[in-house]
């Protein structure tokens, strides 16, 4: 036998308990967001109304980078920077290894 194993048939997933509360819990917000005893209070049951309201704001990201060249990346010019980034550092120890 594979699968889920069956819940007993007095189980209730917490879930549709939470559920049960949606209308109080709202209303609850309300009354937080026009009396609450101070501004964040205030503020927090307002966003979180307006979260389950409409949904969180979309976050956007902007990433900026540069075109590729057509053809493909210019593996020269990739060369001459990982070649110009290793100027200083321990290098070979054999002249065998040096790069022409």
């Amino acid at each position: 036998m594979s699968g889920r194993k069956k819940l007993p048939p007095d189980h209730v997933d917490v879930q549709t308990l939470a559920r049960q509360y949606t209308k109080e819990a709202v209303e609850k917000l309300a009354q937080i967001m026009r009396t609450g005893e101070n501004e964040r209070a205030a503020m927090m049951a307002a966003e979180a109304l307006l979260n389950r309201g409409h949904g969180k704001a979309a976050q956007t990201l902007n990433i900026a980078a540069a075109p590729e060249p057509i053809g493909g990346p210019n593996y020269d010019t990739i060369a001459q920077r990982l070649a110009a980034s290793l100027v200083g550092r321990a290098g070979p120890t054999d002249k065998t290894d040096t790069l022409q």
